[in-house]
């Protein structure tokens, strides 16, 4: 699924006015009839008036919101929960090494 926030440079708590904002921005720095029809910008038009047809739409974006999980935002480390021994295999081997007895 595409971030349509990103696509639009935005954070999701964007307002209405700021999604709008960002829409005229970049539809008129992408639009193809500005960049002699060339099917990157072409490529990227659709794609700007994608999220903002989603984004714009109360419900549509709502509905967007809900099921959309950015899948190239690695999750954080939760620092209190984590040991070293999560991130090492901890053989007998291992063990006695630690403990001094190896």
């Amino acid at each position: 699924m595409k971030n349509y926030y990103q696509v639009l440079g935005l954070e999701k708590n964007a307002t209405p006015e700021e999604i709008k904002k960002a829409y005229k921005l970049y539809a008129s720095k992408f639009h193809p009839d500005k960049q002699h029809e060339d099917k990157f910008f072409e490529e990227r038009f659709k794609e700007i008036k994608e999220a903002y047809d989603i984004l714009s739409d109360t419900g549509k974006r709502n509905t967007y919101d809900a099921s959309f999980e950015p899948n190239n935002t690695p999750p954080k480390p939760n620092y209190n929960t984590t040991y070293k021994s999560d991130y090492y295999n901890t053989t007998t081997e291992d063990k006695n090494f630690k403990e001094g007895t190896g």
